[in-house]
Order: C-alpha cells, then structure tokens, then sequence
C-alpha cells in the first residue's frame, strides 16, 4: 500500500507492468477476482466520480497453464492526446504453482472480474477459469509481497523451475499486485500539467479549473470532450477549428433547440490552456486572477455568471475537497513564489568615493551566509572587484517580502574610492549569497548594471561681442575624467574641419550642475568661462565649442586620454533684421528698424540709403548712428552688433518716389562714403501710392455753400499748395478756386497715419451760392499743387457731384374768416437765390385768372430747416397771410401760389410752388 504521490506513481508502474505480461504473453489468468468499489455520483451534468478501494484478485501463474481470455481487461487505450483514458484495473494477488498439479484435486476457478462501475469506459471482462491443484506436494512458497516491476516476477519463476528441476518438488510463488488506477485518475493526469501552467500564465487557480473540467465534461466522457477536447463547454472556434453540437437555449417561449458551434482542441492540454485565457480576457471574471482561495474562486464564479445552477459553486468545492486537488494549488504557488529579486537604489560617484547601495532577496539564499558585492566590467565581463559585505536591516523590504527567509537583512551598501579600474565603465553590479567563504560556490545572484561611463554637459553661452570676441561658458563633468586633469576649451570650425583655438582653463563650482547630476564625478566643479577672438575669416562658417579634459598638457589628443564634449554647430554670419516702420508721418518719410550682421566686424560707418528699385537710382544716402536696441540683442545673443543695430531716420517724402518700389538698404562700410567692402541688407520694397478723401459737408447754409472734409493723398507729397475748387460739371467750368490752409485731423491720422499728411489733410470753407449754380450738376475737388495758382505738378481728388434744385412746399391751412381767406404754410426753393421778393397768389383755376397778389415776409420755421437743412434759407421759408374775400367767385376752384421773385412786380425771373386746389 502506498499513500500521496507514492501512490500516484505506483499505480502507473503496476498498470505498465499488468500491460507488458498480456502484451508478452505471460501465463496470467484473472482468478478469485472481486473488485470493491465504492461509486459516488453526482447531480451537476450528471457528472460521475469514482473511488476505487485497494482490492485483491488473484493472478494465477501456472507453469502448466497459459490461459489468458482477455487482455483488454487489463491493458489502457491512448486518447488522441496521449492521456490515457483507463480502463477499469482491479488490485490484484497473483500465485504461481511450479510443477506438476492434480487435476482433481480441490480446485477454484479464476472468478470473472466483478462490479464494475457501469459508467467504466470497460466492458465486462470474460473469464477463463484454469484449474489448479493445491497440491500438497508444494512445500516451498515464496512471497514476493507488492512487485514493482514483471521482472520481479520473471526472477522469482525462474528460481522455482530451478528448484522444481533440482527436487521434483512443485514450487509456488504468491505476489501482491497493487491498482486502483482509474479513468478519473487518466482524466486528471491529461489536464494537470496545463492546469498548473494556468496558474503561471494567468493566475487562474488550477483547482478550480480541474474542478470545471471534471464538472462541465464529465470526467472527459461527454460527447463534446471525446470528439473536440472541448472540457468546459466553450463556443465559437478555436484556431479556426469548431465542431457543431445541439444546445437548448431561452427565448420568450421558454428553452428551445439550437445546433451551436463549439471550439474544437486537439488535446485536453489546449482546451485548459484555452479556459484559463477566456477568463482573462473577459473582465468579469477579474475577481479570479491571482485569487488563491478555492472556495472564494468557486463562489465567484457563480457570482460573476459563469453558470446559473444555484449549486454550481458548492458542487466545485466539494469535487476539490473529494480529490485533494488543492494539492496542485500547492505546486503552482512553489513555481511562481521562488523568489530572487532586487533594487540597485545608487550606483554614484560622490566626490572620489564610488558608492553602491540596494537590496536583494532570495528564496535560495537560504543558508548562503556570505554576502558579497561583485564588480564585473559588462562589455569584457571581467571582475574588477568583489567586496565581502555584512547585509544591511531592510525593514522595507522584510514587510514587502515576508515570507523570504533572508528579506528582513538583505540590503548592501558599500563606499569604496573611484579610481580608473572603474572610471569610464559600464558594470555589471552583482549582488551574491553563497554557502562558501569565497562566494565561489553554491551561491545565487542577482544582477544590475550600472553606469560609470557618463559624460554629460552644457553650453550656456554661445555668442559674439561687440568687441569681436566669442564668449563661451558652460560646464562639463565626465565619470572617464579621473586621471584626466587639464581641462581645455576648444574652438572648432566644423566648415574647414580645424581647430581654430584653445584655452586651457581653470573650472568653476557649479553647485547646480551636482545637484542635477550628482552622481557624476567631479560635477561640482566642471563650470568654465572663456572670451575667445573672432575673425572675419570665420564668418558663414559652422563654429563648435569642444570641452575635453585630458591626460596631456597639450590637450590636442594626440598623446594620452581625453574625455570631450561638442556642442551644436552655430553660424556666425547670421544677418537679420527687421524694418519696424516705412511710412508716412506728416508730409515726412519716417524709417527705423535694426540690421544685426556678423559680417559687420570692423565694418564702422553705416547707412541708410533710399533706392528707387523701379527706375533702378538712388534717392538719397544718410549716414546714420546706430541706436541701442536690447530687445534684438536678447533675440539674437550670439549676432555681431545686435545690442546696437537699431536705426532711424525721417526724410521728406518727394513726388519722385511717388508710384514706384522704394526700397530701404541698411549698409555696414569699410569707408565714411558708404563704399569700400560693405556689408547689405535690402529690405522689401514699398509703393506709396495711396490716396484716400471725404467730403463731410457739401450743403447750403443760408445763402452760402459750406464745403468740408479731408484728402490724404501719397501724391501730394512735395505740393505745398492746397486749393479747393467749386466746379460745374453741368456747364464744364471751374466755378471758382480757393487757396487753403492744412486744418488738423487727427482722427484721420488715427486711421490712415501711413497717407502723406493725413494729420492736417482737412479743409473747409464757404462759398457764396449764386443763381447760375442751381440746378447744375456741382463738383468739389481737393488739388495738391506746386505752384501758388493751382497749377504746375498737382494731384486732384474729385469727390461726388451735387445738385441744388430743392422746390417744396406745403399748405398747412386755408380757412375763410370774416370776409377773408387765412393762408398758412411754408416753401422752400434753392432757386429763390437773388429772389428777394416774396408774393402769395389767389389763383381761379375754373377761369384760369389771377384773383389777387400780396407781397409777404419771410417767417421763420425751424421744422422745415430741420427737414431740409441743406436747402436754401430753409429757416426763413414760412409764410402767413390773408386776403380779402372780393370779388372770389362762388363755387369756382381756387389755387395759392407761392412765389420767390426778382421783381418787386413778382413778374421777374420767378420760382413758384403751386399748391393743390380748393373751393370755398
């Protein structure tokens, strides 16, 4: 009898021996067999599990006798996956007579192999019963007890024909053969393995997923798992691969048919593999990943949906409880809770020092008592050094790895000086606990790589003076720089390929530099400042700033070691700039910017020259002073004269610059002529040719014109002479021409301020209107002239025409009062210019005769002067007045007319307004 794994693996030997006597042929009979089987059957899918009770039958081995009616019986078929699926194996005692029996003697025929579970993948086994004497004759047994193997058995035969030759005497042999392996015990072999890997791969509890398996495919007997691997039930395809079985499903109706398809496996190991990923994959089941207990896995899975028996949860449970699988959950965790792991927290140079420090634990470390800090170079993988150390307390870690033996002491500190064995290096720091005083042996490591190979830097400035040197500063630390002592700063011109200069220097504390990068050798002191000298034979070129630190006095890296560091590669013949203002202001050019050109060293005079880039001539040239521009010099640090390359300059605008492309060129000379080497920079050209006017006021104001408003005009510039010019365009003629002076217009220079004289572009004057103006087509022009009468060069602006011929009037009211007609209203005519004799009509318009006139005053109506303000003596339109009811026919229609006239008669040059007609 055996017990744990010892059983497993006697079962499986026993079973192998049983299969290799019937394959052999050996003379075995099944006799006095009973098998005692205790069967356990369970609800969920109709699921069966089996105990088998270690049971004796009888082998017979008997020389005489080589019966054996049914080797199936005992032997095992290979499933498709190589799992074998049992047959029903009984326990069994086998006894084997040597020599001759007695036929008829008491004799026990080999019973049939009994009860077995009829849910067996086996079919009944078919007896042959061999007849044995129990000869008395025999007077040697020998018990072999359990056999392991059938060359147990072959021995011991071999000795009883030895003794039965030698004495006559028949010999029998008794042995115990010990099997209750079963189809659960195959099922549970095919899926072990893949189970225990689930717990690796997924943290999925493997058993709880042996549990399903056996649960949802019945110990690997339903349809769905003897033709697809499918254990758990699981739809779809696998690989492409699914097999299509009938399921009920629920509808409205209740449960109805359908044929689904199924994922189909190739072994039982892929189907598990498969499980343990599914649950993975859905978020539902993340209560189950890493979850070590089987009960609160199994109630989850209930939980989470996983299946709507009410007992599905119980059911798992007892299967692990009934088979001990919690057996594999102890496997699993060894395999994923082996622990060897740690932290390299430093691995710096501080000041001289080198200084290490971390923590390592380690399941194996165990009994490994000396602790050591091994230094390996990582490209040649040579030892530079090994420290034996006294592990530190890591309270930290002990709480985070509790159940390591060694977590609670397994920190590492050491501090020991940086020399060139290590400087310049990538290593591999290696943390060891080794049984052995050396740590040669038996020892478990933990690797970290560390950097001693860092170099690191900065240029901070970069950039030209005025004085026509570079200023360089910055800072460089490098670990390689033990025993590389003089510190150089080079200039490179990356153009020509050459070394242009360098400077030894003696470095700075940078205690911002260490605190950044602390744990870089010497970063406390790696600042450096140096001015170098520029030339003009270095402009365009690319410059670079190298920071070497070397082993040689000279610093060329020609002898000895040397760390460098290179900046980016910076131009020097920049030439930027900017024209800030191209405009007009007033009647005045007004033009500033700034020019910053490395290509100005030396280049002392400078200009600004006006260039007609239409007719292809100079306007003008102005020898400039440069003005202090700090803005440009913090945009541009690194540009030759940027601090002072500001200009400005206001000339007056001229009618020949008028039209065409102006064009600004800022020039640095060798010569006060602005000749001589020189350096240019042509901005974008400009045109000035805008003209913008408005006529505010154009309306009569009394017996005058009032004419207002504004001409900003590029093409006036150089025309001091303004005129305003009363035109009819009806007749063709100028009217008359007023010489004025500029009026302030500051709301105009707001919004046109880049139009010649847009600030004092405004006029306005008063014209007295006369007879001949009204009714004609009347025209104001804006003239800018060279000459005092209008004429020579000039620009004309002609703004929109007017008419005056305003002739309205109205009635307000006629009544008759005592013997008299009362007549009150009012009319306006722009024709009543010159008319100062004022009359109203009594007209009979049924005999087309006057009735009477009368000359009246003029009255004053502001509602009309209101309603027409632009018209002629709008003010003084009304009139009110009564004439006498003699001789006014009855019955007959009467008009009044209202009359502007020259004559005192009213029978002059007129202007009339006839109102509608009425009758008394």
């Amino acid at each position: 009898m055996f017990n744990g794994t010892e059983l497993g693996y006697k079962r499986k030997s026993l079973v192998n021996i049983a299969s290799t006597l019937c394959v052999c042929g050996a003379f075995l009979v099944l006799s006095q067999g009973k098998v005692n089987a205790a069967v356990q059957n369970t609800t969920n899918e109709e699921d069966s599990t089996e105990n088998v009770s270690n049971s004796i039958s009888e082998y017979n081995i008997n020389a005489q006798s080589v019966a054996l009616s049914d080797a199936s019986s005992v032997t095992s078929e290979s499933s498709s996956d190589n799992d074998a699926v049992s047959q029903e194996t009984v326990v069994a005692s086998s006894t084997a007579v040597i020599g001759d029996t007695n036929n008829d003697a008491s004799s026990e025929s080999a019973a049939a192999v009994s009860d077995v579970n009829e849910n067996s993948a086996t079919s009944d086994v078919d007896s042959t019963s061999t007849e044995y004497t129990s000869d008395s004759n025999v007077v040697n047994v020998i018990d072999l007890g359990a056999v392991d193997s059938v060359n147990d058995v072959e021995a011991a035969k071999a000795a009883a024909e030895q003794v039965y030759e030698e004495t006559g005497q028949a010999q029998t042999i008794t042995a115990s053969m010990v099997s209750s392996y079963s189809y659960t015990d195959a099922f549970l072999d095919s899926i072990k393995a893949c189970a225990i890997q689930g717990w690796v791969n997924y943290r999925i509890l493997p058993s709880v997923t042996a549990a399903q398996a056996i649960c949802e495919s019945a110990w690997g007997r339903s349809d769905l798992a003897t033709s697809a691997h499918n254990l758990f039930g699981i739809k779809g395809s696998y690989n492409g691969n699914s097999v299509s079985y009938p399921t009920a499903e629920w509808g409205s109706g209740g449960y109805y048919t359908i044929n689904a398809a199924f994922r189909a496996y190739s072994s039982n190991s892929e189907s598990v593999a498969d499980h343990g990923n599914f649950l993975v994959s859905n978020s539902r089941y993340a209560n189950l990943i890493n979850n070590r207990n089987y009960v609160s896995v199994a109630n989850n899975l209930q939980a989470d949906g996983y299946a709507t028996s009410p007992t599905y949860a119980s059911t798992l449970i007892g299967i692990v409880q009934q088979y001990g699988l919690t057996s594999w959950d102890t496997e699993a965790f060894a395999l994923t809770d082996k622990v060897n792991a740690g932290s390299l927290e430093a691995a710096v140079v501080s000041g001289d020092s080198m200084y290490i420090r971390g923590w390592h634990v380690a399941t194996d470390a165990e009994g490994k008592n000396n602790a050591f800090v091994i230094i390996l170079d990582s490209n040649t993988n040579q030892e530079l050094a090994r420290y034996k150390i006294t592990p530190t307390t890591r309270n930290d870690v002990g709480s985070a790895y509790s159940k390591v033996t060694n977590s609670a002491n397994s920190g590492f500190e050491i501090s020991v000086p940086f020399t060139s064995q290590f400087a310049g290096k990538n290593v591999t720091v290696i943390s060891r606990y080794s049984s052995s005083s050396d740590g040669n042996s038996d020892y478990v490591d933990y690797n970290f790589s560390a950097d001693f190979n860092k170099n690191v830097g900065n240029i901070d400035n970069f950039s030209l003076n005025e004085d026509g040197t570079i200023s360089v500063s910055g800072w460089h630390a490098a670990d390689a720089t033990v025993t590389d002592t003089n510190h150089f700063i080079i200039l490179y011109d990356a153009t020509t390929n050459k070394e242009v200069t360098q400077i030894k220097v003696d470095n700075s504390q940078r205690n911002d530099v260490a605190g950044a990068y602390g744990d870089v050798y010497n970063s406390v002191n790696s600042g450096f400042n140096v001015k170098m000298k520029y030339s003009a034979s270095l402009v365009g070129h690319t410059l670079k700033v190298v920071s070497r630190y070397s082993s040689s006095a000279e610093g060329n890296g020609a002898s000895g070691s040397y760390v460098d560091y290179w900046s980016d590669g910076k131009v020097f013949g920049q030439n930027q700039s900017s024209l800030d203002s191209f405009d007009v202001q007033g009647k005045s050019l007004v033009v500033s910017g700034w020019h910053a050109n490395n290509d100005s060293i030396e280049l002392n005079n400078r200009f600004i020259i006006i260039y007609d880039a239409t007719k292809g001539t100079e306007i003008g040239r102005y020898n400039v002073d440069s003005v202090e521009r700090r803005d440009v010099q913090n945009y541009l640090p690194s540009v030759f004269n940027a601090d002072k390359s500001g200009f400005s300059l206001n000339i007056q605008l001229t009618q020949e610059m008028i039209g065409d492309d102006i064009q600004v060129i800022s020039r640095y000379s060798s010569q006060n002529d602005g000749e001589g080497y020189k350096v240019d920079n042509y901005f974008t050209p400009k045109k000035f040719n805008q003209s913008v006017a408005s006529l505010d006021n154009f309306s009569i104001d009394g017996d005058k014109i009032t004419i207002s408003g504004w001409d900003a005009n590029d093409y006036g510039a150089g025309l001091d002479n303004r005129f305003i010019i009363l035109y009819d365009k009806t007749k063709n003629k100028e009217i008359t021409r007023i010489n004025i002076s500029d009026i302030d217009r500051q709301d105009v220079a707001d919004q046109f301020g880049g139009y010649y004289n847009a600030s004092k572009s405004g006029f306005s004057i008063s014209i007295k209107l006369t007879n001949a103006m009204i009714g004609d087509e009347l025209q104001v022009v804006s003239r800018y002239s060279n000459s005092k009468d209008g004429e020579g060069i000039k620009t004309d602006h002609w703004f929109d025409t007017k008419t005056f011929n305003v002739n309205e009037g109205r009635l307000d009211s006629v009544n008759v009062q005592n013997g008299s007609i009362n007549i009150n209203g009012w009319h306006v005519s722009d024709s009543a210019v010159d008319k100062p004799f004022r009359y109203i009509i009594l007209w009979d318009a049924t005999t087309g005769t006057e009735i009477t006139r009368k000359l009246v005053d003029f009255n004053v109506r502001t509602d009309v002067s209101q309603y027409l303000p632009d018209a002629y003596q709008s003010a003084l339109s009304g009139f009110n007045t009564s004439i006498s009811m003699i001789n006014v026919p009855k019955g007959h229609k009467l008009q009044i007319i209202s009359r502007y006239s020259d004559a005192a008669s009213g029978e002059g040059n007129n202007s009339d307004i006839w109102f509608d007609k009425f009758t008394i």
